[in-house]
Order: structure tokens, then C-alpha cells, then sequence
């Protein structure tokens, strides 16, 4: 009688890494879902108060704008006409068919027509948008679970570094590129996730490392071969000697023309009022499309330039800590990377559905 052989099988590099990638991706389901519908909701997260209210943000232009000093005037009268203590603590300024909004020392946010001077409303700060956006942003970074929750977010998030270029090698034996719609629903799915997996994975993989930089900048520095950089104490405006000459404070319009002259191309997107006999004010400004801001500081009493921080100037760690940031929240090339963010995690969503289906049909 011929002596049987017993073929030992040895697993496949395809089916260990398909095995992993399978438990990697059932451990991390829940929190990847959780993230990617946070993520798509937070890509907006400076638009809803806009959409909401567009009465309070949108204005018809009418003529010549007032001068900045004419309005910051007119809504001090306005608050001191109420016998109010409050002062304007910042300016944000406006676009051509935009209000120009007031911050204000009791939490509150005016919004001003540029053109007339006239107060469109006034809102409690943070309205009930920005505490529901501040809710999914803690959802999305913590779980709602402090510190515990945000070890299990990073873990999860250091998940993808594996899931997708083991996706791609998996996704490769196949080479699915388009859905086949005529066959069985667990087809659909097996397509859907192998075509979204491949067309996202570029996308994908770069919101996670993003992410995983903007809460451990370390490696950023060291991509960046530079140290980190903070910046240093404002410094202080020199108040009039008691019997001294008076010095007439500067209108701002003026200091907003040094501040062009002393970073050109750039524009105040926004001014912090001093709000000490010895704080300077402080013009901050910006280029299109280039992440971050430079700061202006001026004596308030005389309006000499104090100091420049010039980011094209500043360490190479610190313009990709707000580059990174850019990436990671959408707001690098404005409204289409938001919408290139938004789905993006909805995409992930999509991947985490579909596998777990994938897998509840194999067990």
C-alpha cells in the first residue's frame, strides 16, 4: 500500500498580510468611523456660522469702505453711549462683501457693515454653533474621554499607516478599477471597497500622518531640520512721562499702511487692541495661500514699529507647524480642499463599512 504524504500548506506573505489587515481594521472600525464622520463635519467648521447667518456675515457694497479708524470710533461711542465698561478687544477684518467683526472684552461678537458703519447684530460668544463644533472636535481628538480617549485615537489613527499600503499590495492581485453594478450585493461591496480603498489611499494616508503631526510635532521638526520655535514676549509700549509732551495715538489706517511697507504683499486680516497702559498693538498679517501669519507690534502711544515677526524668516519648524495644520483642517486652498477634506473622510467611513461587511460575510 503506497505510503500517503501530508502536504503541509505554508501560508501565502498575501494571506498574513490580509489576515492583519483584516484584524487591523476590525480593532480600529469604531474609532476610524467615529473619526472620518468628525473629520468631514469639522472640514467646515468655519462655515456653518456663515451659512446659518448669512444677514450677520454677508454685506452689499455701497461705495467707498469707512475708514478703519471711523469705525472703531463710531462703535466705541456706541458702547460707551450704553454706560458699558466693555471694550473692543480684536478686529477681524472684512472682505469686499463681508462684515467686519468686533470682539469685544465681554466674550460677545459685533458684526459691522464696512461700508455704513451700521451694527448688523450682536452675538454671544461661543454661539451654539461653536460649542457644537467644539463638542465634535473633542469627539474627534478624545472620544469625549480625555487623555484615554486620545491614546486610542492615535493608536487607531497609527493604524492606517498599515491598513493602507497593505490595502494597495492586497488590491493589486485584482486590480479592480470600476464597480460592477449587475452583480450580487457582496460583489458591489468587495468592488466598492477595493476602489475606494485605492482612489482614497493617497488622501487617506495623508490625513493621518497629519494628524498623527499635529499632535506629535517632534518628527515634523525633524522633516523639517529645524528646531522649534515660539514666540517671544510682545513687547511693551512706552507710555507718556507725567508732564511730558502729549503724544496723539495713531489711527489705524495709518498703521495698517507701516504694516504693508514693513511686510509687503501681505495684508492685516487682524488687530489685537492694547488693552494695558503698556500692551502693544498688534497687526497681524498674511499672503494668500501661505499658511501661517507674520506679526507687526506698534508702540500705541506713538505708533512706532516695535517689532517684526516675519514668517518667510522665522524657523522652518515653525511655517510647517501651520502648513501641517493647513493639511490636516482643509484650509490650505480654502473651499475645494475643504470639500477634498470633507470627503476624503467620508471616504474612510465608506472603507471601515465595507470591510466589516466583507469580513461578517467570511465568518
Amino acid at each position: 500500500m503506497a505510503s500517503r504524504k501530508t502536504l503541509r500548506v505554508r501560508p501565502s506573505a498575501r494571506g498574513f498580510l490580509l489576515g492583519l489587515h483584516r484584524y487591523v481594521g476590525l480593532f480600529a472600525a469604531a474609532f476610524l468611523v467615529i473619526a472620518g464622520l468628525t473629520g468631514s463635519i469639522l472640514a467646515f467648521a468655519e462655515d456653518y456660522d456663515r451659512w446659518m447667518h448669512p444677514s450677520l456675515w454677508r454685506v452689499t457694497p455701497e461705495g467707498a469702505r469707512l475708514s478703519e479708524q471711523t469705525l472703531v470710533d463710531r462703535i466705541r461711542g456706541r458702547l460707551a453711549s450704553d454706560g458699558s465698561a466693555v471694550r473692543i478687544e480684536e478686529i477681524r477684518m472684512a472682505g469686499d462683501q463681508s462684515s467686519q467683526l468686533f470682539a469685544l472684552t465681554d466674550g460677545r461678537m459685533m458684526f459691522v457693515n464696512p461700508y455704513t458703519g451700521a451694527v448688523l447684530g450682536t452675538t454671544d460668544h461661543p454661539s451654539k454653533v461653536a460649542v457644537f463644533v467644539g463638542w465634535v472636535h473633542q469627539l474627534h481628538v478624545r472620544l469625549l474621554a480625555g487623555d484615554w480617549g486620545e491614546r486610542l485615537v492615535e493608536i487607531a489613527t497609527t493604524g492606517v499607516f498599515f491598513l493602507v499600503p497593505t490595502g494597495v499590495y492586497l488590491w493589486w492581485e485584482k486590480k479592480r478599477l470600476t464597480l460592477k453594478w449587475a452583480a450580487s450585493w457582496r460583489r458591489i461591496n468587495w468592488d466598492l471597497h477595493n476602489v475606494a480603498g485605492l482612489y482614497g489611499s493617497v488622501l487617506i494616508f495623508l490625513l493621518a500622518a497629519t494628524g498623527l503631526l499635529v499632535a506629535f510635532e517632534t518628527p515634523l521638526y525633524w522633516m523639517a531640520r529645524s528646531e522649534p520655535w515660539h514666540p517671544e514676549a510682545a513687547p511693551h509700549s512706552v507710555p507718556p512721562e507725567a508732564g511730558g509732551s502729549d503724544r496723539s495715538a495713531p489711527a489705524l489706517d495709518a498703521l495698517i499702511l507701516a504694516a504693508g511697507r514693513a511686510l509687503p504683499d501681505s495684508e492685516t486680516y487682524q488687530i489685537q487692541l492694547p488693552m494695558r497702559p503698556r500692551s502693544s498693538l498688534q497687526l497681524l498679517q498674511r499672503k494668500p495661500w501661505v499658511p501661517g501669519h507674520s506679526t507687526v507690534y506698534f508702540d500705541r502711544y506713538d505708533g512706532r514699529i516695535l517689532r517684526v515677526d516675519d514668517l518667510s524668516k522665522l524657523p522652518r519648524a515653525y511655517r510647517a507647524h501651520f502648513l501641517n495644520q493647513a493639511i490636516h483642517m482643509g484650509t490650505i486652498l480654502g473651499l475645494p480642499s475643504k470639500i477634498l477634506l470633507s470627503l476624503s473622510s467620508l471616504l474612510l467611513v465608506v472603507l471601515v463599512v465595507t470591510g466589516c461587511l466583507m469580513w461578517w460575510q467570511r465568518a
